[in-house]
């Protein structure tokens, strides 16, 4: 679970508890991320770069 706390630190993720564990969801800084990382990968593409 070390992955899924980095995120949640970070603010990518948002960690809810649900039932006897716990939920994540993507919190609007972490959707503003893979838009950025999308058109980075666009651009890389357009380039012949491999990420």
């Amino acid at each position: 679970m070390h992955i899924l706390s980095d995120l949640v630190k970070s603010g990518l993720l948002v960690e809810e508890a649900y039932g006897r564990g716990n939920k994540y969801r993507i919190s609007p800084q972490g959707l503003q991320f893979l838009e950025a990382y999308r058109k980075f990968e666009d651009f890389a593409h357009a380039y012949g770069l491999r990420i």
